[in-house]
Parts: structure tokens; sequence; C-alpha cells
């Protein structure tokens, strides 16, 4: 049996996939394009983009180069995508923020690739507990070619990612959040002796005494 620490949180996991869809939502309103991940006019600053693809938008928002970050660099594409692919950057941050970007965009991109086959009115083949990096990187490459079809419209890319928001959203209501330890108990003061009358209940309260006659 693995050790509580050894157990992903899925609840946390479900937080991070959202927070990564719903940043790569904001990128795709922004500027959408096709034929590359994201595009840069030249003599802009670091901080613009032009547009962004599909993959592109769930690369940016995953590994925080999304708008106003100041981490956007260059156009093109390349194979990162959590599948342990680098994606080009290095924020300096360690690697296991690194690892942990790298996990949330992942899932993200499963969740789009899952809500594009919904789309479709076809159930998405069974979802592996972690994918393999060459089934994450197939699903990078169909979601790609989908993406530059030219018969594809921003409004279809942005209602795919709408829908894998909402599988999410749903999915975070059906999952128990971490369990909280009950606050801890104040302890009595020893050296107060205990109210007889507060610590009994009424019917069990020691009947009081008359005061004794006068002498």
């Amino acid at each position: 049996m693995l050790p509580p620490e050894a157990i992903p949180d899925q609840h946390n996991e479900l937080n991070q996939q959202l927070a990564v869809l719903e940043g790569a939502r904001a990128e795709l309103e922004a500027g959408w394009v096709q034929g590359s991940w994201w595009a840069v006019t030249a003599g802009e600053g670091p901080d613009h983009v032009d547009g962004v693809c599909l993959v592109g938008a769930l690369v940016r928002a995953g590994t925080g180069r999304g708008t106003g970050t100041g981490r956007a660099t260059g156009t093109g594409r390349g194979t990162g995508t959590g599948t342990g692919h680098s994606t080009g950057s290095n924020n300096g941050t360690g690697s296991n923020s690194k690892s942990s970007e790298n996990a949330a965009t992942g899932r993200a991109v499963d969740a789009v690739y899952d809500a594009l086959w919904a789309s479709r009115g076809q159930p998405a083949p069974a979802r592996q507990l972690v994918p393999s990096p060459q089934v994450r990187l197939a699903r990078v490459r169909m979601l790609t070619q989908w993406n530059d079809r030219p018969e594809r419209t921003k409004a279809e890319v942005t209602t795919v990612v709408d829908h894998a928001i909402s599988a999410t959203i749903l999915a975070l209501m059906a999952t128990p959040s971490p369990a909280t330890p009950p606050p801890e108990a104040s302890a009595a003061d020893p050296a107060s002796p205990p109210d007889p009358v507060r610590s009994h209940p009424p019917h069990q309260r020691p009947a009081r005494q008359p005061p004794p006659p006068p002498r």
C-alpha cells in the first residue's frame, strides 16, 4: 500500500488542470492562429503574442507564459506538453515546479482531447491513468492537425476548450476535498478544580446543602 504522501491529491490536480484550461481559453480569446503554436510580431515586447493555436494556448497557460507573465519567447512548434519533452522555457524555479507544470499541462491536453471526441458524438478511448509520452505526443499532434484544418474556426476551438472546462468542473464537484483534521480540543486547566454545577447535567447536579443551624 502506498503511503499517504505518495497518493496523488486528485482534487488539487483537477484544480491545476482547470487553471490551465481557463488560461488557455483566455489566450485563445485574445488571438487564434493556425500553422504555429503562437505568433509574435517582430519588434514587439517579449510579453506580446499575436495569437496562439489550441496546443500553443495549453502550453503557454501550463508553463506560466500566458499574457502578462513575461515569459513568451519566439514562434513555432515543439513537442513539449507534459510528456517529458522540453517546452523551451527555463524559469529557474526547480525541477519540482517544472514537473508539476508539465503534469498539469498534460492533463489539460487529455481533457481537451476527450472533449473533442465528445463533440463528435463519439466516446473517447479508454483513459489511461497516466498516458505514456508516446500516447500524449500522438494526442498533441492530433489536436494540432485538427486546429490547422482550413475549415476550422476560432469559435469551434474555444467551444471544445469550454467543454473540457465544464467536464473538469463536474469532476471537481464529484471529487471530495482533502480531509481537514478536526481542531484540537483545548485542555482543561489542571490548576482550577471543576465547577460541580457546570460539570454535571442538570438532573445529576448535587443538591445544595442547607446552611447549618445557628449555634
